[in-house]
C-alpha cells in the first residue's frame, strides 16, 4: 500500500510547476484525475517526442504519469456539472491558472467549498492573489531573476546566470506539495478543508535566505562567486587531465583541510598564515585556487 492511497485529487494543472505536484501525489498513491481543456493541455505539444509514437510528448507522459485524464469544457454548464459531481468526494483540488480564472468559471474555492466543506483547494501562481503583481503571468525564468537567485548565480565579472534546471517550477511545486500535505493532516484531524495559496515568487525568495541574512547583518550586497562558496574555501570546480575531466571539491572543516593537504603532499599549506583556517583561505582564495588547479590539471579525474 502506498502512503496516499484513498486520497482523491482533482488536478487542473498545466505546463510544469503544479503539474510536478500532481506527479508526486500520484507517485505516492493518490487517485489524481487531471481535468484538461478540450483537445488537451499545452504540454502535450512539448518536446522531446517519442521515437516510437509520432507526436507523442515524452514530457507530458513523464510529468503526468499515474493520472486519469479527462477533457472537460468548463465554459458549458454540462462541463461544470461534471466538476461539481467529482468535487463531492474529493480531498484536494490543485490549480495553477491565472488569478481569478476559476472564480469566473464558478469553480473558485468559495463556490466549491459549499459542495464539499472538507475540500483542500490549492492554487499556485507567480505572485499570490493580492498586490500589484497578482494579475501577471509568471515563468520560471522571470521569478528566478526577480527573487534574487539569478543575481546570486554566476561569476562576479559576468552577468547573472540562469540555472540549468527549472528550479522555479520544481521548488514551487514542492512547496505546494508540503503545504497541501500539512492541510491534509489538518483535514484528517478536523474534517475541515481550506484554501492553500502558493506563489512561485515567495517560494524562491525563501531560497536566498543566506544572502538576505548576509546583507541584513553587514549592509553589503553579496557578490557572485561562480563555483566557489561564500562561506567555505576551497569549494570549487577544477579541471583534471583527460576527457570528462571536471572535478567538484568541497572542504568544510579544518580536519578535511589537513587531510586534503596531506593527500596532495602539501603540508606547508597547513601552516601558511594565508591558508591556516577557513577565514584566511576565503580571504586569499584568489591565491589558493591556482595552486590547487595546477596540481589537479596533472592528475586524472579518478586520482
Amino acid at each position: 500500500m502506498k502512503p496516499l492511497e484513498g486520497v482523491k485529487i482533482l488536478d487542473f494543472t498545466h505546463a510544469y510547476s503544479a503539474v510536478y505536484t500532481g506527479q508526486l501525489f500520484a507517485d505516492m498513491g493518490a487517485e489524481v484525475i487531471k481535468i484538461e481543456p478540450m483537445g488537451g493541455e499545452q504540454s502535450r505539444q512539448w518536446p522531446p517526442f517519442s521515437r516510437d509514437y509520432e507526436n507523442r510528448s515524452c514530457y507530458y507522459g513523464t510529468f503526468n504519469r499515474n493520472r486519469t485524464a479527462i477533457s472537460v469544457n468548463l465554459k458549458k454548464e454540462e462541463g461544470k456539472e461534471i466538476i461539481y459531481e467529482l468535487v463531492k468526494d474529493a480531498d484536494i483540488l490543485l490549480v495553477n491558472m491565472r488569478n481569478g480564472a476559476m472564480d469566473k468559471l464558478g469553480l473558485g474555492y468559495e463556490d466549491l467549498k459549499k459542495i464539499n466543506p472538507k475540500l483542500i483547494y490549492s492554487t499556485l501562481n507567480g505572485y499570490g492573489s493580492k498586490g500589484p503583481f497578482s494579475p501577471l503571468k509568471a515563468y520560471d525564468n522571470i521569478c528566478t531573476a526577480y527573487s534574487g537567485i539569478m543575481y546570486s548565480t554566476g561569476r562576479e565579472e559576468q552577468p547573472p546566470q540562469k540555472l540549468g534546471i527549472s528550479i522555479g517550477d520544481n521548488y514551487s511545486g514542492l512547496t505546494m506539495l508540503s503545504t497541501v500535505l500539512t492541510a491534509l493532516i489538518y483535514q484528517r484531524k478536523t474534517g475541515q478543508g481550506q484554501l492553500v495559496e502558493v506563489a512561485m515568487q515567495d517560494s524562491l525568495f525563501g531560497l536566498v535566505d543566506k544572502q538576505i541574512l548576509e546583507y541584513s547583518m553587514t549592509g553589503e550586497v553579496p557578490k557572485r562567486k561562480g563555483n566557489a562558496h561564500t562561506m567555505y574555501a576551497p569549494e570549487d570546480v577544477f579541471v583534471a587531465a583527460g576527457d570528462d575531466n571536471y572535478v567538484a571539491l568541497s572542504i568544510h572543516s579544518e580536519e578535511q583541510w589537513k587531510k586534503f593537504c596531506e593527500i596532495l603532499n602539501k603540508p606547508e599549506w597547513m601552516t601558511n598564515p594565508r591558508f591556516v583556517d577557513n577565514k584566511t583561505r576565503r580571504e586569499n582564495y584568489n591565491e589558493l585556487r591556482p595552486l590547487i588547479a595546477e596540481i589537479f590539471e596533472k592528475m586524472e579525474k579518478f586520482e
